[in-house]
């Protein structure tokens, strides 16, 4: 092989390994993650740890100031990292620029309508918090 096919064959290979080193750093999801939740003009940190699970997923904890939950159905799924608790779900995609994961919190909400009254016509907006999560401890 010539030295210009063996600067070929490595610059290639560079590439190759480039891209797939990048895509694996964006599609990362295990560690510790924190943000801040907005709702009703409070503000409250927060902490996720994900961690991957025996035999594949994931699983994780969610921690602010106020609750602490195991989370449910974590999952990387085409880019979208997803959870969810009792207390809200969470959908977000990967900012490469920013290095977090950038999403909305949503709250659950119960409307319930007193007997007798009339069925609401329509249903107030459901409460949500930008939550960008970023790596590293706080």
């Amino acid at each position: 092989m010539g030295n210009r096919t063996r600067w070929a064959v490595a610059l290639a290979g560079s590439a190759a390994l480039a891209a797939v080193c990048g895509g694996a750093h964006a599609q990362k999801v295990a560690g510790e993650w924190h943000g801040t939740l907005a709702f009703n003009g409070n503000e409250a940190p927060v902490r996720v740890t994900l961690k991957t699970k025996a035999g594949g997923g994931y699983e994780g904890r969610f921690v602010s100031p106020q609750k602490r939950f195991a989370l449910e159905n974590v999952k990387l799924d085409h880019g979208t990292l997803s959870f969810s608790s009792g207390s809200g779900n969470y959908s977000g995609r990967w900012d490469e620029r920013r290095k977090a994961w950038v999403g909305e919190w949503t709250f659950p909400m119960t409307f319930i309508v007193p007997r007798g009254a009339a069925q609401p016509t329509s249903l107030p907006p459901i409460p949500t918090s930008p939550l960008v999560l970023t790596g590293g401890k706080q």
